[in-house]
């Protein structure tokens, strides 16, 4: 055992983060010795530094060294002068390549463990010493990985309370190793402590002899059968019992319990070793030879779809001597390999299945399961479907299946047939369905995984023996027909060239079962070349199961194949697909959607209802043409008539018909479930008279008209009121007011129509003139007559146009207007007078005061004639209701003044134009000089004007530029001083900025001053 941990590891340098491995090295083993030793060397445990490279694999995990061993040394006297116990630990192995991880620490030093009476040993006979940890180094400096770890000191265990002085034991730590780099570092690598020692050790031991306890075993064997056995263990012991037994069955199969069954699976001899352990952990063993001349075979079974009591049992394995069943409710069969069994009621049954082989029986028992599962299984709802109509029936997937009743199915071995049952019916559906496909990559989207082979894998193929995973056969084989796979049309599948040898495993693969379960093997072959297709074998764990899977031709064309075996007692299933075919030409093919899965009997089932509507309408009827029809179907839920011209609702059950001629109307019916019906009615009809009547009539009031109405045989006028006859085709009429008279013409079939004259009575006209109106002075009035068709008004001289409704009046004194108004169509007339007064207009005269230039901004306006006076444009103007606004136009500008006179609402107006003159130069007067030497004359410089000016802005700058004078008023002059001195003679520049209404001015000019 280890006796204290190895030197901790050095951490690496890089960047991720792994866990140095601090754990020590393997344990060195005891050595006896004899008194010819005078040395024992012991190997122990030491840490070893681990690391994960930059991509996260480890490129070398270095071992740690080795710690020292384990010493025990019992004795009542032990002298040994030239005696020495070394048990050091190893040094840490050194790393020669790819030095990128951490290296091995050092070993720990060993435990020694003493219990002596009287010692004697020279100094330094025992030496524990940690071994060091190994160097690194790397292969650059950003990977500087752990060096390892120094060992430990080793462990002194000892009887006495003190060491003899003749004995110091080395118990040293080692040192741990550096990584070679300049300068050498540890990165974290630690050396080992020092070691121990332990005072006051005291080991137990027996002083009595040792006495044998188990005396013999024997194996006592049954044979049940040809290939099972029973086995007992007997052990014959003294005093203490068994505590373990060990079976070796020699075919790999091993148990731990005293008497136990075994059944070898393939013939042959067998030793078998018992081996049993007592209480103390002493060991016996014995042996015997078994020999089993029993045939590798089963059976397997299938339900029948159609009848899931119906159960069909199969031989697996050689063809069988003496076959017997028993199928578990008390029927039996013998002699048949493949018998059929009908049990009368669903269950669990133990079937026993014997055959003999060279002398014995061998039997294989079973507990199958016959049942039906209820499960939804049918795709198709339970629904409901119109009389002559069809239905497909929809199922889910399923190896095996069976539809009853089958009537009205156009296909009962489909899995979706069509029904057109006429009648309502239930569907039944039994099937084998499989469940989840525990095949790894059974479709070869993986590639060459998941599975074996006795072939040769091989891209191209050159010869028969081969295969290959792939999507295009003729890349891998150009004579090959060019096939897809079956999964998708553009995936993988297992190529093969067979090989002309029988009963090679082309594929095999090993999945875990359940035990006593069904389960269903199917696959898809298609053929890859015309000659020879394949024939191949299926097998589980040795046996051959089911018939054999051809390839259908032409090429290209999958077919499937599948099988049904039950796992009985086994766990696992070794299946394989095995070549039968030893031609040589052809035998090319493909597999793909390889699938292995439990399959259970299920039932559904599907109730098909069938609608049958029975629409009727009206008896056929014969009626004038024109006239209302009531029409009425009944036996659905809506209805749609065609045609719907002269129905009152097509989508109702009892629409109104109206027909001009003879109709077939088809009612359509649609019941609550969709299905439709139809039924038709006629509707004849009579000619109706063909009249002519007369044209409505406008009359004058008191005056009499004729009516008239031809071809029928009978007339009826309405209303009678004002007729002279309502019976006769032309009666007179006096109406008193509007009327329309109806006509009934009854023809010679009975038929009649109905029509109209409408008399309008003229009213008497109603004359009317415009009323009396007042106007100003050479302003028109509009005079207005109406009632009448033809007018004459007087004075004609004074009126626009004396011969309309509406003429404009032309006078200017006051008036009377007459007008003479007549209507033409009753002769009616009438005249009628209006007056119309003319008042004076006010006198309004208009001035102003001047016009404007760029001296004059404004004028002074003035009107006179009226109290009330409205100047335009107004823009310019200060106020433009006012007598005598104030103007300031830009612009020459025509003003119109405009006054209404308050007693007669009269306007007048007159008006003044404003004209603008803004051209020219503001007029000045400069001195180029001046003399402010005090004698009163020309003293002080100043400007003078002769212009309007708004402003004015004077500056005078002396020769250096400097400002000695400044003003913005015109009447302010220069002195001649200069910050209160008199200034300079010489030459000063004068500017000036003035600005009239127009624009603004800008001077400049020389001033002398003189004194």
């Amino acid at each position: 055992s280890n006796n204290t941990a190895g030197g901790k590891g050095g951490n690496q340098f890089e960047q991720c983060t792994v866990t140095p491995n601090d754990n020590g090295g393997l344990p060195g083993k005891a050595l006896l010795y004899s008194s010819a030793v005078n040395k024992i060397f012991m190997g122990g445990g030491g840490g070893a530094g681990d690391a994960n490279d930059l991509n996260g694999t480890s490129s070398f995990n270095p071992d740690g060294g080795n710690g020292g061993g384990i010493v025990i040394i019992q004795s009542k006297y032990f002298n040994a002068k030239s005696f020495s116990i070394i048990s050091n630990g190893d040094s840490g192995k050194y790393c020669t390549a790819n030095c990128n991880e951490g290296v091995g620490g050092g070993g720990a030093g060993g435990t020694v463990i003493l219990q002596v009476n009287n010692l004697i040993a020279p100094v330094n006979s025992i030496i524990c010493k940690g071994g060091n940890g190994a160097d690194n180094t790397p292969l650059s400096s950003i990977y500087s990985h752990g060096p390892g770890g120094g060992g430990s000191g080793g462990v002194l265990y000892i009887n006495n309370v003190s060491l003899p002085g003749s004995i110091v034991p080395t118990l040293s730590g080692a040192q741990n190793g550096v990584s070679q780099t300049s300068p050498a570092v540890a990165w974290g690598a630690l050396p080992g402590n020092a070691g121990q020692v332990i005072y006051k050790l005291v080991l137990p031991f027996d002083t009595k002899l040792f006495k044998k306890n188990i005396d013999s075993i024997k194996i006592q064997t049954t044979a049940i059968s040809c290939n099972t056995f029973k086995f007992v263990g007997l052990a014959y012991i003294l005093n203490f019992p068994v505590k373990q037994w060990n079976w070796d069955f020699g075919d790999g199969n091993t148990a731990n319990i005293e008497n136990i069954s075994h059944t070898f699976i393939t013939a042959g001899n067998y030793i078998v070793t018992l081996i049993v352990t007592d209480e103390n952990g002493c060991i016996d063993s014995t042996k015997t030879t078994i020999t089993t001349i029993g045939s590798n075979f089963d059976f397997s079974y299938k339900q029948n779809s159609c009848n899931p009591l119906s159960v069909q049992f199969f031989n697996i394995g050689n063809t069988p001597v003496n076959p017997t069943w028993l199928f578990g409710d008390g029927g039996t069969v013998a002699g048949n390999n493949t018998p059929t069994h009908l049990y009368a009621s669903t269950g669990t049954y133990t079937v026993k299945y014997s055959v003999q082989n060279s002398g014995c029986t061998d039997t294989i028992t079973k507990n199958i399961s016959v049942n039906i599962l209820s499960d939804d299984i049918i795709l198709t709802k339970d629904t409901t479907i119109c009389f002559g109509t069809t239905k497909q029936l929809l199922t889910t997937p399923s190896l095996g299946f069976c539809w009853t009743p089958t009537t009205y199915l156009n296909d009962p071995l489909s899995a979706n047939p069509v029904t057109n049952t006429p009648v309502p019916i239930t569907y039944f559906f039994t099937a084998e369905i499989p469940g989840n496909n525990i095949i790894a990559n059974g479709d070869f989207s993986a590639g060459n995984s998941g599975f074996t082979s006795n072939y040769n894998f091989a891209n191209p193929n050159v010869t028969e023996g081969q295969y290959f995973v792939g999507a295009n056969p003729q890349n891998w084989n150009a004579s090959l027909s060019p096939c897809t796979d079956h999964t998708t049309g553009n995936g993988n599948m297992l190529l093969v060239n067979g090989a002309p040898v029988g009963e090679v495993t082309i594929w095999n693969q090993t999945v875990t079962v359940t035990p006593n379960t069904n389960y269903a093997f199917a696959t898809w072959i298609q053929a890859l070349f015309t000659p020879n297709p394949a024939q191949l074998g299926f097998s589980i764990n040795g046996g051959d199961v089911g018939t054999l899977i051809t390839a259908a031709l032409p090429t290209c064309t999958w077919s499937r194949f599948y099988t049904t075996w039950n796992s009985g007692n086994n766990t696992t299933a070794s299946i394989s697909i095995v070549n039968k075919n030893t031609l040589v030409q052809g035998n090319d093919f493909a597999l793909d959607d390889i699938s292995f899965s439990p399959v259970l009997i299920k039932r559904d089932s599907v109730i098909i209802s069938v609608d049958k509507p029975v629409v009727k309408t009206n008896k056929d009827t014969l009626v004038c043409a024109g006239n209302k029809v009531q029409l009425f179907a009944s036996g659905a839920a809506t209805y749609n008539w065609l045609p719907s011209t002269g129905l009152t609702n097509a989508a109702i059950n009892n629409p109104i018909a109206t027909p001009t001629a003879t109709t077939q109307y088809i009612v359509t019916g649609i019941s609550s479930k969709g299905c439709k019906a139809a039924d038709t009615v006629v509707i004849s009809t009579k000619a109706l008279p063909v009249i002519t009547k007369s044209a409505d009539t406008a009359i004058c009031k008191n005056v009499t008209v004729q009516l008239l109405a031809t071809g029928g045989v009978t007339y009826q006028w309405l209303p009678v009121a004002g007729l002279d006859n309502a019976g006769v085709p032309n009666p007179k009429a006096s109406p008193t007011g509007n009327i329309t008279y109806s006509v009934i013409v009854t023809g010679t079939n009975s038929c009649t129509v109905t029509d109209s004259v409408k008399i309008t009575v003229r009213p008497t006209p109603v004359f009317t003139i415009s009323p009396a109106d007042t106007t100003c002075t050479n302003t028109a009035v509009q005079l207005n007559a109406a009632g009448g068709d033809v007018y004459a008004w007087s004075p004609a001289s004074l009126v626009s146009n004396p011969s309309i409704a509406n003429p404009n009046t032309i006078g200017n004194a006051n008036t009377t207007y007459t007008v003479a108004i007549k209507e033409i169509a009753c002769n009616n007339s009438a005249t009628l007078s209006t007056t119309v007064t003319v008042l004076p207009v006010p006198i309004i005269k208009a001035s102003k005061s001047n016009d404007v230039d760029c001296s004059i901004a404004s004028a002074q306006l003035s009107a006179t004639g009226s109290a009330q006076f409205l100047w335009s444009p107004a823009g310019a103007l200060n106020n433009n209701i006012i007598a005598n606004p104030l103007a300031s136009p830009s612009a020459t500008t025509l003003y119109l003044v405009t006054a209404t006179d308050f007693t007669t609402n009269c306007i007048a107006s007159d008006t003044i134009t404003v004209f603008v003159n803004k051209g020219g130069i503001a007029a000045f007067f400069i001195p180029s000089a001046f003399t402010p030497n005090g004698d009163g004359i020309n003293d002080c410089f100043r400007v003078k004007h002769f212009t309007f000016l708004k402003s004015v802005d004077i500056s005078i700058y002396n020769r250096y530029g400097s400002l000695v004078f400044h003003t913005t008023s015109d009447n302010d002059c220069w002195d001649g001083t200069y910050r209160g001195k008199a200034a300079d003679i010489g030459n000063y520049v004068y500017y000036i900025k003035a600005a009239d209404n127009c624009e603004v001015f800008y001077k400049k000019g020389n001033l002398i001053l003189i004194r």
